[in-house]
């Protein structure tokens, strides 16, 4: 694709069209794919307010057609860039929720990465306790779901 190769003028148009034609045909599914992955060529490029308005769009899409697995993703798509923002308080938010649709399809390892995420927001906004919490969570999670590397990650934050 071309954004691979760096060409995101391409790119982009060719996202935009196809969300266009997918959009005429009423086909919101591939609408909402195509809007997802524009939003994705944006944040490479840093313009993150104008990703972040396309993965809400996708995330409306997401919701209304029930795809559980799209929502989880795009939360995490939004939550990172609310990070990159510095909207610390909407990105923990954001982190909750997708937090809560993973510990219902019981996946230990992306829980353990909304507590991850959410313990890094919570240190920035210099709420140590909060970040420590949940922080203990990640690492225990990782360690559940055998993702050991990343449970040295969350041991060393806690150690700081």
């Amino acid at each position: 694709m071309a954004h691979m190769k760096g060409d995101f003028a391409t790119a982009e148009a060719f996202y935009s069209k196809a969300i266009t034609g997918f959009e005429q045909a009423g086909d919101e599914v591939r609408a909402a794919e195509a809007t997802g992955n524009l939003g994705l060529i944006l944040r490479r490029q840093k313009k993150f307010k104008e990703a972040k308005a396309l993965f809400e769009k996708a995330l409306a899409i997401w919701t209304k057609t029930e795809r559980q697995k799209d929502i989880i993703h795009t939360l995490g798509y939004l939550g990172s860039l609310h990070f990159i923002l510095r909207d610390f308080r909407q990105a923990i938010d954001i982190f909750t929720k997708r937090a809560e649709l993973n510990l219902a399809k019981d996946d230990k390892a992306e829980l353990a990465a909304d507590y991850a995420n959410r313990g890094n927001a919570w240190s920035k906004l210099a709420n140590p306790n909060e970040a420590q919490k949940d922080w203990q969570q990640a690492k225990a999670l990782y360690e559940t779901a055998g993702k050991e590397k990343e449970a040295q990650m969350m041991a060393g934050l806690l150690a700081a």
